[in-house]
């Protein structure tokens, strides 16, 4: 069986590994990287690629290593009690959306999970790093599960 939940962190994360100034040439291999889910994110919330450079510029160090450590500790707990409340629920799900997935990513920080479609697919986008602003990140199982329930 596939897994409902991916987590798609890691490359995000390796922003850290470059000066601040490299930071928008590491977030386009990033975008290139996962390009049709990008390409959908950045048309459901009709984001421009100027405004996206904007957001990622204005991202700061000790925010995003507060970020990754808090994911390093929690993000394997948080992966598989998502999974574990899909599970639960999942059947009454699909029958509501049919065949969807979620991917945990880091992303520009506007919404707490966007919902993409990919070949037919719905996808539920959750970004850590608006979870993470707001001092929600344990609650990120939750905030998804409420996310995909709104969803007609």
């Amino acid at each position: 069986m596939r897994s409902i939940v991916q987590d798609k962190t890691n490359l995000f994360f390796k922003i850290l590994e470059h000066d601040k100034n490299d930071w928008w040439q590491h977030w386009m291999f990033y975008a290139r990287t996962f390009r049709e889910v990008f390409e959908a994110y950045r048309k459901v919330l009709n984001l421009p690629l100027e405004k996206e450079e904007e957001l990622v510029k204005a991202m700061n160090r000790p925010f995003l290593d507060r970020l990754k450590l808090a994911w390093e500790e929690q993000g394997a707990r948080i992966k598989e009690k998502t999974v574990k409340v899909l599970s639960n629920d999942y059947r009454h799900l699909e029958s509501r959306h049919g065949n969807f997935t979620v991917f945990i990513m880091g992303l520009t920080g506007i919404r707490d999970v966007t919902v993409i479609e990919l070949g037919g697919t719905k996808v539920f986008l959750a970004d850590i790093v608006s979870i993470f602003k707001k001092g929600c990140l344990e609650e990120t199982p939750f905030i998804i599960v409420k996310s995909i329930e709104g969803v007609q």
